[in-house]
């Protein structure tokens, strides 16, 4: 695993609980919403006895379990890898590593956070990636990898 497929994890649980929060909203309108009535005659032999929002109700709860248990992790995760980070000599190659893969910054506010141009502040992220995987060879760090979780 390379220090950037690393750092990244928790960016990508992070999109992944997006996704989740986005299902949730999904199935609240769902769960609001009104069906039309079918006006043609039918035989229904397995008719259905809850109403329609109910399912939706059951599913909205286990999303809510789910996104909770999820935040926890990810809260794990980032403290795994601002741990790492910490073992960095240079302040400013912390504070973008930071920034770009706790905070979730774009490059535009990275570098308007640290009062750098955006090629500067990428110029200091390539030398930040290459000293992190040098510490990790050199002192035999194990990186976890998160990818299992999700």
């Amino acid at each position: 695993m390379t220090a950037k497929e690393y750092l990244r994890q928790a960016f990508l649980f992070n999109e992944n609980i997006k996704s989740k929060m986005t299902e949730l909203e999904s199935y609240r309108e769902l769960s609001f919403s009104i069906s039309g009535s079918n006006l043609n005659e039918r035989v229904n032999l397995s008719r259905q006895t809850s109403a329609l929002y109910e399912k939706y109700l059951v599913k909205i709860i286990d999303l809510e379990k789910q996104i909770e248990k999820d935040n926890l992790i990810l809260s794990d995760i980032r403290l795994a890898i601002d741990k790492e980070i910490d073992k960095l000599d240079d302040i400013n190659e912390r504070l973008v590593l930071r920034y770009r893969y706790l905070m979730f910054d774009s490059w535009d506010e990275v570098a308007k956070k640290l009062n750098y141009s955006k090629r500067w502040t990428l110029r200091i992220h390539d030398i930040a990636i290459l000293d992190f995987e040098t510490m990790v060879k050199e002192k035999n760090i194990e990186l976890i990898d998160f990818k299992n979780i999700f």
